[in-house]
């Protein structure tokens, strides 16, 4: 998608339980990990509000992103 012939978003950040149900699904601007780190943290609070645990595995398609997950 293109507004003014610029694309708004150039990544999409999706997070997924075992049962591949989308859990997060954000479009981003940049592909910084200041985009996805507020919505990480949602899903840590909510998995804590309602008393389930806590992620354990992590995949990612980009090296960068293993320090923040």
């Amino acid at each position: 998608m293109r507004v003014g012939g610029e694309k708004p978003f150039t990544a999409i950040i999706t997070v997924m339980n075992e049962r591949n149900e989308i859990r997060v699904c954000n479009f981003v601007a940049t592909k910084s990990h200041s985009q996805f780190e507020m919505a990480l943290k949602d899903v840590s609070n909510s998995l804590k509000l309602y008393g389930h645990p806590q992620p354990s595995l992590f995949y990612t398609d980009n090296i960068s992103d293993k320090k923040i997950l």
